[in-house]
């Protein structure tokens, strides 16, 4: 499995954004169950958060719009909700990695991801995930080669 992060989601659905057509075929390629995508509620948060907010995006969507399409991605991935143990794996990466401010974030995800057993997010923000173990990052790029999504 692959968790696809808020980034991929955002790019994957904004049709200005640069990494629109590489994001929108990962996200088509998950769709289509080509690529082992799953999406956790943070996630879906994060990029509803986003779209809707004219500071982040230069066109904002409507809210039940924004919602409306990410929607589509629920109903069509695979989302997992968090384990009765998240926050004991949390607690263990604060330890460990003593994460402060938007990483909390990030170290969330993984714990996610490990309470999951999902090994691989595919994101732009590869900074954030270094060093975890038993997770790795890769691109959009990389997933869209090694699956063929795109000619």
């Amino acid at each position: 499995m692959i968790l696809l992060d808020t980034n991929i989601i955002v790019a994957g659905v904004d049709g200005n954004a640069p990494a629109f057509p590489i994001c929108r075929a990962v996200l088509e390629g998950a769709k289509s169950r080509r690529v082992p995508g799953v999406l956790v509620p943070q996630v879906l948060l994060e990029a509803f958060a986003i779209i809707t907010d004219h500071r982040r995006v230069e066109r904002p969507v409507a809210p039940v719009e924004a919602w409306e399409g990410l929607d589509v991605l629920v109903g069509a991935l695979q989302v997992v909700y968090p384990e009765p143990g998240i926050f004991a794996e949390f607690a263990e990466i604060v330890k460990g990695r003593r994460p402060t401010g938007q990483g909390v974030f990030d170290a969330f995800l993984v714990a996610q991801m490990r309470t999951h057993n999902i090994g691989t997010i595919c994101t732009y923000d590869s900074k954030g995930f270094i060093g975890y173990q038993g997770i790795s990052v890769e691109t959009p790029e990389t997933l869209v080669a090694r699956y063929r999504l795109m000619p």
